[in-house]
């Protein structure tokens, strides 16, 4: 019989989101043995039972939060040939019953027959994203693990989730003047904050970042190359925190079989913890929350989508999914200095995108970024 572990919001949000995102309590330390299977609901995203909220003192709980999407990510130190799932609960308005536990990703081998499903009446996990077509009002999480040998412990570093009102995302993306004078990382008018190779890092750039060397998927082979701007980018940011490992290897590292892809969210953040950089996944809504992130935790990787002639100046006429590192912005020009890893090889220099450009490519479809370092 194996023994429940649940814990309910136990640190406070780690950052404020506006709307239509919410970051919701993230647990830290948690340790299984063989046999454990560890829960952790988010209260503070759902409709609060006061007295839940007085009991776990949920300071970022909101009566009215509602959501349709929820992407989680964690950080777990597994031991070798020990695996893990993350599953998922949603309470669904107006429904009487909670949805079954669904799949939303793990880390190791993991027979066939005793995954969860990832499909229900009211939604689906699209690989790593929770997408429901009716309102939710709470979410729970669990976490069970296989072949931990007697004595071994599981450790859950970090585990947290962003909750998405995803209605709420094409009105939301605008560009908000105020949040580029207002910005700690963007220092008002005419001020250039970036790490580059090619760029002295101006003083107020974090000291513990190394320049970010741009990476090139492309290198990579004709096989490989289309398909590792992921793994290309997380290199990049690694190398900026002083983790300096070859681009193939971390796309082994980050490689998804189950669904034969290189950029699943939550195993580009995964893999990263493994290598010795903490991360999360986010969405982001606006430039000053950006322009915060890369002030106190450096690049960020950022996912976008764009349809012909939507971002100006890339390597590309279009993408259905794309991944690069933003590494800050030039208000002289109202553009955001980019390393782009499906930039040709040979060329050195950050690409420079419109803001703008970046607001419909990335902001307004979801604003998805790995934050890692932090």
């Amino acid at each position: 019989m194996s023994s429940a572990l649940l814990a309910a919001c136990v640190s406070p949000g780690l950052e404020r989101h506006a709307a239509p995102h919410r970051y919701g309590c993230a647990a830290e330390g948690v340790e299984l043995s063989a046999g454990d299977v560890w829960q952790i609901e988010f209260p503070c995203v759902g409709v609060a039972d006061p007295a839940r909220s007085r009991e776990h003192g949920d300071d970022c709980c909101a009566t009215d939060w509602t959501f349709d999407e929820a992407l989680p990510s964690w950080n777990v130190d597994v031991p070798a040939g020990a695996s893990f799932r993350v599953e998922v609960r949603v309470e669904v308005a107006g429904r009487a019953a909670p949805s079954p536990w669904l799949d939303i990703g793990g880390w190791g081998a993991w027979p066939a027959e005793d995954l969860a499903p990832t499909t229900f009446a009211d939604g689906a996990v699209e690989v790593d994203l929770l997408r429901c077509a009716r309102v939710c009002t709470r979410a729970r999480f669990r976490l069970r693990t296989r072949e931990l040998a007697a004595g071994e412990v599981l450790r859950v570093a970090r585990f947290g989730a962003v909750f998405t009102r995803s209605q709420e995302l094409a009105g939301n993306a605008r560009f908000v003047e105020e949040q580029r004078a207002a910005s700690p990382a963007l220092g008002g008018p005419g001020r250039v904050a970036h790490a580059s190779a090619a760029d002295d890092a101006p003083a107020t750039w974090p000291a513990r970042l190394r320049l970010v060397p741009l990476r090139h998927q492309y290198a990579e082979g004709p096989e490989l190359g289309p398909r590792v701007c992921s793994p290309t980018s997380v290199a990049m940011v690694l190398d900026a925190h002083g983790v300096d490992v070859p681009t193939r290897e971390v796309a082994a590292l980050l490689y998804d079989g189950e669904h034969d892809l290189y950029g699943n969210w939550n195993r580009a953040v995964q893999g990263a913890y493994l290598l010795g950089v903490p991360g999360r996944v986010t969405r982001l809504a606006t430039w000053f929350e950006a322009a915060s992130l890369l002030d106190h935790a450096g690049p960020l990787v950022i996912s976008i989508a764009a349809e012909e002639g939507q971002l100006r100046g890339a390597p590309y006429t279009r993408t259905g999914g794309h991944l690069m590192v933003l590494v800050g912005f030039d208000l002289e020009t109202d553009e955001a200095l980019v390393l782009d890893p499906a930039t040709p090889v040979g060329d050195e220099a950050p690409r420079r995108y419109a803001l703008d450009d970046l607001e419909t490519v990335w902001l307004a479809r979801g604003g998805f970024a790995y934050v890692l370092g932090r």
